[in-house]
């Protein structure tokens, strides 16, 4: 009898190979004959292909992966050219397109600084920046100033 994982000959209720439980209703010939019968159905079945071993099958999984992982960042590289392209603004961090725009506005601590050092003048140093706008992502969190990459 065959395994139908991995094709090895199995002489118990498990493969020794790969630990695949057989099938109770298969019943081998004999061990020298590539027959085996199913008592369901009494149709002469070929035994199972060797197929590949544990490794070959962890080597090809991992080229699965790697290459969804390429598509998926080519498939990312094309979102963000074609947002370019339309002048829509995304989070730098992850790309989200969910965006809140707050504008600075006045700095207390800047203006108690800059009065310490100058004077009465050195209030007017709070409103510097005071009309940078500030955007924060709403889905990760991210702060960034508008106008930079």
């Amino acid at each position: 009898m065959f395994c139908t994982n991995c094709g090895k000959e199995v002489t118990g209720k498990f493969c020794s190979e790969c630990g695949t439980p057989v099938p109770t209703e298969q019943i081998a010939v004999s061990s020298d004959t590539s027959v085996e019968y199913d008592t369901n159905t009494s149709a002469d079945i070929a035994p199972a292909p060797a197929k590949q071993g544990f490794w070959a099958r962890a080597k090809e999984e991992a080229k699965k992966q790697q290459q969804a992982k390429i598509e998926k960042e080519q498939a990312l590289r094309e979102r963000l050219k074609q947002m370019d392209e339309e002048g829509i603004p995304y989070c730098p961090k992850c790309y989200s397109t969910s965006l809140s725009a707050n504008k600075k506005g006045f700095g207390v601590g800047k203006a108690i600084i800059g009065a310490t050092l100058t004077g009465g003048i050195g209030v007017v140093a709070g409103n510097i920046g005071a009309k940078k706008v500030r955007i924060t992502c709403l889905k990760c969190g991210h702060q960034f100033w508008a106008g930079k990459k």
